[in-house]
């Protein structure tokens, strides 16, 4: 157990990183807030939950009661690993405590799809940095500039750019919601690298602009991720006044103490890195950390036919589960994993009609550059799991 004896040595001598741990903490209760805010896990939650591409076989049900008692478990351990980062005085209490909020915030994403997004795969990596690795502000610093790079270069596409995805949010004409798409991309492209500037003015500039830009993000989208990325610039803030203290000090060092490794938080840098790359789309465990971008523009269709004993019909979907696949907000907005629970709720209705079969469906969708719909997903055995 050397690495763990070297984590907390590292937490121990470093003061900036109790603050850290305690926003770490503090987002997770964020995501509480936020997870049941938009109806996702809590009282008022939906009870059909999404399957990852790894585990197609998933219960797709909420767990009830259970998962209920689990989910404010999970936001009574935040609030204390929150306090106890806080008092500095019990590194280990408050290190196992951050340990299991994320163990529990595992639990509800790997057990529900609909929870995917951005910024959780990139919060993922943050709390094994933190937990695990030792160099952790530069590990975090890292995945921050490199969450900012990605986020960028993902809406480098004829959809983001034409400002569509914000005309909802911001009531400018076609041309303005163009170039605040763009501008967009610049904010997350030339301001992050001055976080990395041991100039006090220059770092000052990018601080002050880059959280101007994250809360007017947050003022027009009322997002998470502003939210969140807001936390991790102050963690910049942290770490380059504990870098000024520590130039000013005299510290004595042993070569009793253990010194953090320097290898191993490139390892899960490089990690996430590549998990952004096509290289890995064989393994759909990369799905857990992948950076997607933006949700696209899309336009849905959903085909649906009934095949009995004797003839084959053509099905319209409830209005309910219709609003279910084109009514949602981000990447549920008709995506397959969407029509295809669908399908399996309207299949509970069907198999107990006389002389029912299969139903096979098709979603078909289109997105703003295109004139016509696609085929992006079908099924012709949609009820073959259904009782």
């Amino acid at each position: 157990m050397n690495w763990l004896k070297k984590n907390f040595w590292e937490l121990d001598r470093s003061p900036s990183l109790s603050y850290v741990g305690a926003i770490i903490a503090f987002l997770h209760a964020l995501t509480y807030y936020f997870w049941t805010r938009n109806g996702l896990l809590g009282p008022h939650a939906e009870k059909l939950h999404l399957c990852w591409d790894f585990a197609p076989k998933c219960d797709v049900t909420a767990a009830g009661g259970v998962q209920l008692i689990l989910f404010h478990v999970y936001l009574g351990l935040a609030v204390l690993a929150c306090l106890t980062f806080l008092t500095r005085r019990v590194t280990k209490l408050a290190w196992g405590l951050l340990l299991l909020t994320f163990l529990f915030m595992l639990y509800f994403y790997i057990g529900n799809a609909s929870l995917a997004s951005d910024i959780l795969a990139f919060f993922i990596v943050a709390n094994i940095g933190f937990l695990f690795l030792p160099r952790k502000p530069t590990l975090l610093h890292a995945c921050t500039l490199f969450y900012f790079f990605i986020s960028g270069f993902r809406e480098l596409n004829s959809d983001w750019l034409s400002g569509m995805s914000l005309h909802k949010e911001l009531h400018l004409s076609v041309k303005g919601l163009e170039w605040v798409a763009a501008m967009s991309i610049l904010f997350k492209w030339a301001l992050p690298p001055l976080l990395l500037s041991t100039t006090p003015q220059q770092f000052a500039i990018g601080v002050v602009t880059l959280l101007v830009f994250l809360f007017g993000h947050y003022w027009y989208l009322h997002d998470y991720q502003s939210l969140v990325l807001v936390f991790f610039v102050l963690i910049f803030v942290l770490d380059f006044f504990e870098k000024r203290r520590l130039e000013r000090e005299t510290m004595y060092q042993s070569y009793e103490h253990p010194e953090p490794s320097k290898v191993w938080w490139p390892v899960l840098f490089g990690i996430f890195i590549i998990a952004q790359t096509r290289v890995m789309q064989r393994f759909s465990l990369s799905g857990l950390i992948k950076i997607k971008g933006p949700a696209p523009t899309v336009d849905c269709i959903q085909f649906n036919y009934a095949r009995y004993k004797n003839h084959t019909e053509q099905l319209e979907w409830p209005q309910s589960l219709q609003t279910n696949l084109s009514g949602r907000a981000g990447r549920l907005h008709c995506s397959p994993k969407i029509a295809e629970a669908n399908a399996k709720t309207f299949c509970a209705h069907l198999v107990h009609q006389p002389n029912f079969e299969s139903l096979s469906t098709y979603l078909l969708t289109r997105t703003i550059s295109q004139s016509s719909y696609r085929l992006t997903w079908h099924s012709n055995k949609a009820c073959r799991d259904v009782n």
